[in-house]
């Protein structure tokens, strides 16, 4: 899928029937603060976990705080690290497993992980935007066990 044009979440809200799977979309802001895509729904609870991307931070984050329940202390939180936006795009490739996540960005200029602890059957996922974006390119791959 290419050129959609979002503003917010939009309504889209898809689901694959299994997970490991990935995501592959890369992003244009037209004056989006925040994008991204959020993984794990659940429906009917606040279950979710958020890969997103800060323009004014210039930081690519991945948000586990309700991406599950674990007596683990620190396992799920807020992790971020530094990224440039790449020829005016952010690419991300989200990794969704089980009881993990992995988020490559722009070709390996940005890489976060965290452990998750979804219920079960929590494979919807939806984009996000917070301001006006593009999707210059979205793809979604199952991959096998």
């Amino acid at each position: 899928m290419e050129g959609l044009s979002l503003e917010g979440d939009n309504g889209m809200t898809w689901r694959n029937e299994s997970v490991p799977y990935v995501i592959e979309i890369a992003f244009e802001s037209d004056g989006a603060s925040d994008l991204g895509v959020k993984v794990l729904l659940k429906s009917n609870t606040n279950q979710e976990a958020i890969v997103g991307y800060n323009f004014g931070n210039e930081q690519l984050y991945l948000n586990t705080i309700n991406a599950g329940k674990t007596n683990l202390p620190d396992a799920l939180g807020l992790f971020t690290t530094p990224l440039k936006v790449l020829r005016g795009r952010v690419k991300l490739y989200v990794f969704v497993q089980k009881n993990l996540i992995e988020v490559f960005a722009n070709d390996g200029e940005g890489f976060l992980s965290s452990q998750v602890f979804p219920e079960e059957n929590s494979f919807d996922w939806q984009i996000f935007t917070v301001g006006k974006a593009s999707v210059g390119q979205l793809g979604v791959y199952e991959l096998r066990k």
